[in-house]
């Protein structure tokens, strides 16, 4: 099967492709345009240059976060419209997930992290080794709410836990751990590997059910809500 993968749930995009678990090809979109600019003229580029019809794709993985709220919706708008289009099964997977499987062969307790700004990460805990498994719910909180959940050596990813290494050191000390900056992206290719293996188990998702994962409210709502926006409606 022939697996197209979209991630855009971080600044630096990946789109790849895989044919069974062979990867095919992948591309890491580090420019300074946005991903509504330069998602499609990538995958464009990389279903030419690997010789592929876009009628062979046979499914669409994507990210549906959490991440950038943006680019993520960007993400899934392309996807959606690309499975709408081709008549093809549309699979979410979510970034931390993504972020794990990169690390998946490490024998341990592997926890990556995105920064969610405001003070917080999005992150997860997963056990490594012969299996990857998720033994935590997906978190949007504080660094210091992470680590009480954390006992033994752990291993860490991503650009929150590059942002508060400090933090994370200061209170795990050498129980603290960080994997080479290469495992710190979401990548396309590893967005259709979980894609296919949901779709091993007869698992896909609804099209027009198809929604972004939100872990926290957009920024706009809950200022609306605490009376820091007025409210549109009474204007």
């Amino acid at each position: 099967m022939l697996v197209l993968g979209i991630d855009t749930a971080t600044p630096i995009g990946s789109v790849g492709l895989i044919r069974e678990d062979e990867v095919v090809a992948e591309y890491v979109l580090n420019v300074i345009e946005t991903h509504s600019a330069r998602l499609m003229p990538a995958l464009d580029d990389m279903l030419r240059r690997t010789s592929v019809e876009i009628s062979e794709i046979e499914a669409i993985a994507v990210t549906r976060g959490p991440g950038s709220l943006t680019g993520v919706r960007v993400g899934v708008a392309t996807a959606k419209g690309l499975a709408f289009a081709l008549k093809r099964p549309i699979v979410g997977v979510t970034s931390l997930d993504v972020l794990a499987f990169n690390l998946r062969f490490y024998n341990g307790i592997i926890c990556p992290m995105l920064d969610a700004r405001r003070g917080e990460v999005y992150a997860a805990i997963y056990r490594g080794g012969n299996e990857l498994e998720r033994i935590s719910d997906y978190l949007c909180c504080s660094v210091e709410e992470v680590l009480d959940l954390i006992d033994g050596p752990v291993l860490f990813s991503g650009g929150g836990a590059r942002r508060y290494r400090e933090t994370i050191e200061g209170r795990l000390g050498e129980r603290a751990s960080f994997a080479d900056h290469v495992f710190d992206l979401p990548r396309g290719s590893v967005v259709a590997m979980l894609g296919l293996e949901r779709l091993r188990r007869d698992e896909s998702d609804d099209l027009f059910g198809f929604v972004p994962l939100y872990l926290r409210r957009p920024e706009a709502e809950v200022k609306l809500e605490s009376g820091e926006l007025p409210d549109k409606s009474l204007l």
